[in-house]
Formats: C-alpha cells, structure tokens, sequence
C-alpha cells in the first residue's frame, strides 16, 4: 500500500504528569477524512538494558488521529518510542520525559495480591491505592474516599496513617482498604443500582496539591471468610504429602559441581537458533546445543564456575557478549568497532541532534575517540615506518604526519627537503612524491 503516515507532531520531551497530546501528520495528498480514527491505533514502549523497545505497562493501545498521554514519575529521563500504525504503515517518534513541576500524578487500584484491578470489586473485598507522585520525595499523603449527597461530601473511608513518599520513582502504596457495606447505607446510595460511584481524593501537606479518582464497586457482598487458628493447616491423606515433598525438591533444584545438561541449557534461552549471525565462523555442525553445551560444561570446569551463582553469572555474560548467542566474532574489530554504531546509541545521537547542550558528552566523547584513533595510529607508526607513497591530500586544514625509512629526500613542490620526520599544516592540495 501507499505510504500514508508522514510522522507525529507532538512534545518529544515532555514533563512527568503533564497531560501530552500526540497527533498524526499526513503525506500531502492524503485527505484526513479519507482515514478511519478506529484504523489509527497508538503503542507506547521503552528501551531495556538491551536497548530493545517493549511495550510499556498500563499505556494501553490509544486509537485515534490524535491521543493524549501523561508520563509518570518511574518513566523520568527513560528513553521512549511512540509508534503510530495504520493498517501496514506506521512512523515512530523518540521521547524522553523530563522533570516537571510537584504533583500528585495519577492513582490506580491495586486488589489484595498488589495487582491491577480487571474486575469491578465488590464490597466485603479489599483493594489498594497505588499513588504516582512527581517532586514529592519525604511528603506525607493522605487519602478519603467520599460521595456527594445532597450538595455535602460524605466521607466513608480514609487512612489510617499518612502515606509517606520514599521511593525515588515517588510511588507510595497504601495498605488494604476493605470495602464495607456501611459505605453506600453513609453515602445514600440507590441500593438497586447494579454499580455505586465513589471518589477517592489524595491530598498533600501543600493544601494546592490533590488528586481525584472515581472508584466504582459492584452492589453485592462478598463474604470473606477467617479460617480460625486452629484449622488453619488442614490435615491431608493420602498422596497429597508425597506431591508436596516433590513440589520442594523441584524447587530446590542445584546446578552445583555437576554439568548443564542441553536440555536445561535450551530452557535458559528458550531453545533459540544458535549463532546465526553472517558473521559466525562456526561450521554449521557446531551450531547445535550439543556442541554448545559441551564447550560451556569443558569452560567452566577449566576456570572453576562451579556453583549456581557463578554459572548464572557466566552464562548471562556470554549471551550478553554474543549478541544473545547469534555470533562468536564481533561485527567489527580495531577502530572500525564503534559503539556509538549501536541501535540504541544511535537514537540517543538523533536526539543530540536536536539539542546539543544537553547531550554535549556524546560530542566531548566522540572528540576523545578521534584523539585517541590519533595517538594509537602515531605510536604504531613510529615502531613500523613506512615509504610514503603519492599521496594527494584534501582541501582544508589537517596535520599530517610523515615517516621516512629511506634517506633519499622528497619533493614537496616547490621546495626540496631531506627528512626523516615532517610535520606540516597545509591549506592546498599538494601532491607528494619520493625520489628513488
């Protein structure tokens, strides 16, 4: 099909808890009526420590020509990318979230096990508040839960004791708050409606900081029952204590001073294609788990990674330093070996483009690199002279270095020199010549 998508318009740097809308622009031609919002779909994902993208948790997928997102706290500095699709085209956009201003960002609810509510809970369950916060580091939060009647917020729930924000990603989790059934009899509610509406407010010390979120529970009780102390370990016949025992041992499963069978070693990757890189000198029959695993067990014998600890170590180093076991060469070697080459150093230098005061190390490292290529290239000659061949050098300012093994002397036209080493800074193309 016709490319359609031309890119996205929006902030690439955004503030943490800052409302961002995020819109498509079209190839010009392309009429935005002639597109269905419904085929427009949005997916936000992150770089990890492999500097892969995976999609971002609790984003969701957006559908529209233009979504809006608001970045929390534990996505601060993290780079991001905003892919945008429709039916089989699709464009990208890099973002980074900054720091924004102090705030209470966003609260979600959490049931009894510490996971994201997927059902309406019901009363007699217990829930918890997970709260975003940008700036609030050592803050104290409290919440309420309340409903509206007639004009007048009527509480129903609140904390026990402040939230305090500690963690650097400033979420803060509060503890169960069971949903009793006194709460909708306090807020007069309509006992025959299926769902009741409830509003959780979180507030700071600074009075002009709060948050609201609509809590919705489902009109039914749900009993909860206590197991008294005494039944609370059930005794049990049968074979049931045999299958326990087995459960443990599984668990406790060693790799201890022993070596790693290939169908363990093919669990640990997921039984992936091994060392399929172009540029794996490997003969094809060593591309098996069998050859594999037999190299891994005579390594680690030979340099001692005899316990879990070590071999986990080990083997999470050499997928790491094979390109997750697609080669056993590097892609390339001496000064053509650039990391900057990377995929996800890559996006970082697009993003220096833009702003270059902000990401000024990667220049200063780049100008490192060019000095050391320098140094290493002049220590190397000086131990392995050569005979300077014509050489025509470019237009502009540049040193460039001679070294002569034979004493017959070289014409730089017009003048005659005989040297050993010369160091010259030239502003014309001059073409340079041996004599034999």
């Amino acid at each position: 099909m016709a490319k359609v998508l031309k890119g996205i318009k929006g902030e690439r740097f955004p503030k943490i808890g800052e409302k961002v809308m995020y819109s498509i622009s079209l190839v010009d031609g392309v009429k935005p009526e002639s597109i269905s919002d419904t085929e427009i779909k949005w997916q936000l994902y992150q770089a990890n420590e492999y500097s892969e993208y995976e999609i971002v948790n609790f984003s969701g997928q957006k559908i529209g020509k233009e979504v809006p997102y608001t970045f929390l706290t534990p996505l601060l500095n993290r780079h991001m990318k905003l892919i945008v699709s429709y039916k089989e085209d699709s464009t990208e956009m890099l973002v980074i979230p900054t720091q924004g201003e102090a705030k209470i960002v966003d609260v979600f609810f959490l049931d009894n096990t510490g996971k994201q509510l997927k059902k309406i809970p019901s009363y007699g369950e217990s829930i918890i508040l997970r709260v975003y916060t940008v700036k609030l580091n050592d803050k104290k939060l409290n919440f309420t839960i309340y409903d509206i009647v007639e004009g007048k917020e009527v509480e129903v729930g609140k904390n026990l004791k402040p939230l305090k924000v500690i963690q650097s990603n400033g979420v803060v989790k509060s503890d169960l708050i069971t949903l009793n059934i006194g709460m909708p009899i306090r807020a007069k509610q309509d006992m025959s409606a299926e769902v009741h509406k409830y509003k959780v407010k979180v507030t700071c010390e600074d009075p002009a900081l709060s948050y609201e979120e609509e809590l919705k529970v489902k009109n039914e009780q749900v009993n909860v029952s206590i197991i008294p102390p005494d039944v609370q370990t059930p005794t049990t016949v049968g074979t049931a204590p045999k299958k326990e025992e087995e459960k443990k041992e599984e668990n406790k499963k060693c790799f201890c001073n022993r070596d790693l069978t290939v169908e363990e070693v093919k669990s640990f990757y997921n039984s992936k294609m091994l060392f399929s890189a172009k540029n794996c000198p490997l003969p094809e029959n060593k591309k098996t788990y069998e050859e594999f695993v037999k190299a891994l067990n005579i390594a680690m014998k030979e340099y001692n990674i005899n316990t879990c600890l070590r071999k986990a170590h080990f083997l999470a180093q050499i997928e790491v330093e094979s390109d997750r076991l697609n080669t056993t060469l590097e892609y390339a070697e001496g000064w053509d070996y650039d990391h900057t080459t990377h995929q996800g150093n890559y996006d970082k230098y697009k993003l220096y483009l833009s702003d270059k005061d902000k990401y000024r190390q990667y220049n200063d490292t780049k100008i490192k690199r060019g000095y050391n290529r320098y140094k290493n290239s002049f220590q190397q000659t000086i131990s392995q002279p050569f005979v300077a061949p014509v050489i025509r050098l470019p237009l502009g300012l540049f040193m460039f270095t001679l070294f002569i093994s034979t004493p017959e002397p070289i014409v730089f036209f017009p003048f005659f020199f005989r040297i050993r080493t010369y160091f010259c800074l030239f502003v014309k193309n001059i073409i340079v010549k041996p004599i034999f």
